[in-house]
């Protein structure tokens, strides 16, 4: 739980060091090219499919730990944080705080804090 405490307080900490502006750069090319350059929609895809990966794995290795029950779904939480932070992201920018992104990854975090075992 602790490394994903820490994950979320980098990506608001990044947030706030450039002013809540500007959202993701993946997410922003996305909403650009996506739509008209099949190659650009693959490789965001890709960018994409590695963020949640790397999210899987650290929550797959919770649950091989015994850190999280058998129930919960790594997969399932890995793609739920990852759309959490880019919709966080696109309120802030929105926004200009960082308040919309710590929300949602707080709320995550407590979701997922409810599958802990210990």
């Amino acid at each position: 739980m602790r490394a994903l405490e820490a994950w979320r307080d980098a990506i608001i900490a990044a947030q706030r060091a450039v002013g809540c502006q500007g959202g993701c750069p993946i997410g922003a090319l996305s909403a650009e090219l996506s739509d008209r350059d099949l190659q650009a929609h693959a490789r965001l895809a890709a960018a994409y499919g590695a963020w949640e990966d790397g999210l899987h794995v650290g929550l797959q290795v919770m649950q091989d730990r015994g850190e999280l029950t058998a129930d919960a779904d790594p997969a399932y939480f890995a793609l739920a944080l990852l759309t959490a932070v880019q919709g966080g992201l696109i309120m802030d920018q929105a926004r200009r705080d960082k308040v919309s992104l710590e929300t949602v990854l707080n709320a995550m975090i407590e979701r997922v804090r409810c599958l802990a075992t210990a």
